[in-house]
């Protein structure tokens, strides 16, 4: 899998959920509940996946509809430090 966007803005992640399923891209939202649990919103952010397959195709629509989004070769990894 891919992250695609991690955002704390569910607008922003909500339409980028949209242009992908309108590209007919499989996406997956995750961390949607553990955000309500956490007590501080904006900490974890919610995550946008898409299969790695399809990375540099959900890139190429995200970035045309205009949503920042990561860069395929980034493959979603951040360092821990």
């Amino acid at each position: 899998m891919w992250v695609a966007l991690q955002s704390d803005n569910p607008v922003e992640i909500s339409f980028a959920q949209h242009c992908l399923n309108e590209a007919g891209l499989w996406n997956a939202v995750l961390d949607d509940a553990s955000q309500a649990f956490s007590g501080i919103a904006g900490v974890q952010g919610r995550r946008l996946i898409v299969n790695e397959a399809d990375a540099e195709e959900a890139s190429r629509v995200l970035l045309e509809a205009g949503v920042a989004c990561r860069s395929p070769e980034d493959r979603g990894v951040e360092p821990l430090f």
